[in-house]
């Protein structure tokens, strides 16, 4: 899994791709208090989890922080500060999977009171596709969808 080295402001945090199957999104928010010294307008993680559609105990986890520029608000400014990362965890049920990711982010969002938000898909890029034209968590945004 190759992320793009220096990737753009707008490259999208999550992607959604034919062949995979999508057990969640999370989020984490950081208030500025915990991020005083990196970020002194505070920030987040964003994330999914997701496997091969044909590798059912090998999960992959895409995740972006992010420190914001100001106090804006902007879903989308170009002056944040974004670094992605990439983690393997292997040889996991999905249960075991969603609660690996549900200690996560409670380990992480207890550092400062932090809050999180852990969105299911269980399902391929239909799913996904399905549940971005309902009603979405008021952190997730999306800007633009591209197409193979």
């Amino acid at each position: 899994m190759n992320l793009p080295d220096n990737p753009p402001p707008d490259y999208p945090c999550m992607t959604f791709c034919k062949g995979r199957y999508y057990l969640c999104m999370f989020y984490i928010d950081f208030p500025k208090a915990m991020t005083a010294e990196c970020a002194p307008h505070g920030g987040n993680i964003t994330g999914q989890i997701w496997r091969f559609e044909n590798e059912p105990m090998n999960w992959h986890m895409t995740y972006r922080f992010r420190y914001y520029a100001d106090d804006s608000g902007d879903p989308n400014h170009p002056e944040d500060q974004r670094s992605w990362y990439y983690a393997n965890v292997p040889n996991q049920s999905e249960a075991e999977a969603l609660q690996g990711i549900d200690r996560f982010c409670k380990t992480v969002s207890s550092l400062d009171s932090a809050r999180y938000d852990i969105l299911e898909i269980r399902g391929t890029v239909d799913r996904c596709f399905e549940i971005m034209q309902g009603e979405l968590p008021e952190w997730l945004h999306m800007t633009k969808v591209m197409q193979e």
